[in-house]
């Protein structure tokens, strides 16, 4: 049998894919080349259905998600997150939300000094207006090693209730604003330069606009005790001000614009179980 060569793995059509590389850096001027930090998301928990919990019952969710594709220029990875949210009934159609967790995002592969490990709460309501949709809307807070964050999240979920299988497809709009932020300073070596780099950055006013489609298995009747299996991928679109705010290349020194702007989009997995009681 005769040898195949892969002909990506040959050396002409490695060069060509490095010369190819390095001009889609350099026509992107750098945005997706250098560290980029975004300040953190305020929701990191909650995968729901429209319907609410039930007055004066309780639901406790333990849910995250995890990033599988991004459709952006940065290089880094899109943030994971993890956390526990509780719903309280207050009325047949309203819960009180409650939930706390954290987002981990490696920011640039080359050096952990950018990445990003926050923590933060959240408290909000949720209001059922009709059979087959619901809203809600929160206030979130946390802290990172860049500084703290807070803002407001709204959004809104459509779906087919029923006893047992429950699709749904929800939209989801929050700002995570940095308080007394902070510059991450580190060295990096941008593609395709190969000349290692100070860079400074410091997260700017974000934007998280989510579309999440997902189901509901609903384990045992609403009445009493039950359980809820949650699945569901997203689409995320992160946008914020440009967070490099300093670079230092050779003797010259670059300013950073905050209002030049950076963003991305990708795809993540999320899931979680619920117990209502």
């Amino acid at each position: 049998m005769k040898n195949r060569i892969n002909p990506f793995l040959a050396p002409n059509h490695q060069s060509g894919v490095v010369v190819v590389l390095a001009a889609m850096c350099v026509a992107m001027l750098a945005v997706g080349c250098a560290p980029r930090v975004y300040s953190p998301p305020v929701r990191t928990a909650g995968l729901s259905s429209p319907a609410t919990v039930g007055d004066g019952r309780v639901g406790v969710q333990v849910s995250g998600s995890h990033p599988v594709a991004g459709i952006g220029s940065d290089p880094g990875s899109p943030p994971e997150t993890a956390g526990v949210r509780v719903r309280y009934g207050l009325a047949p159609k309203v819960d009180l939300l409650v939930e706390g967790g954290g987002s981990y995002a490696n920011n640039w592969p080359q050096s952990d000094a950018f990445d990003i490990l926050a923590i933060g709460g959240a408290a909000g309501l949720k209001y059922r207006f009709a059979e087959f949709a619901a809203v809600d809307a929160g206030l979130g807070f946390g802290g990172s090693k860049v500084g703290g964050f807070l803002g407001p999240d709204i959004g809104i979920v459509v779906g087919y209730e029923n006893e047992l299988f429950v699709p749904f497809l929800g939209f989801h709009f929050g700002l995570s604003i940095p308080v007394f932020s902070n510059e991450l300073t580190g060295t990096s070596t941008p593609f395709p330069s190969g000349t290692p780099e100070e860079y400074a950055v410091e997260p700017q006013l974000t934007t998280y606009t989510t579309t999440e489609a997902g189901f509901r298995l609903q384990l045992g009747a609403s009445g009493g005790f039950h359980g809820n299996l949650l699945a569901g991928i997203q689409l995320v679109n992160v946008s914020s001000g440009d967070s490099v705010v300093r670079t230092d290349a050779g003797a010259g020194s670059d300013e950073g614009d905050p209002d030049a702007g950076q963003g991305t989009w990708y795809y993540a997995i999320t899931g979680g179980v619920e117990f209502v009681f």
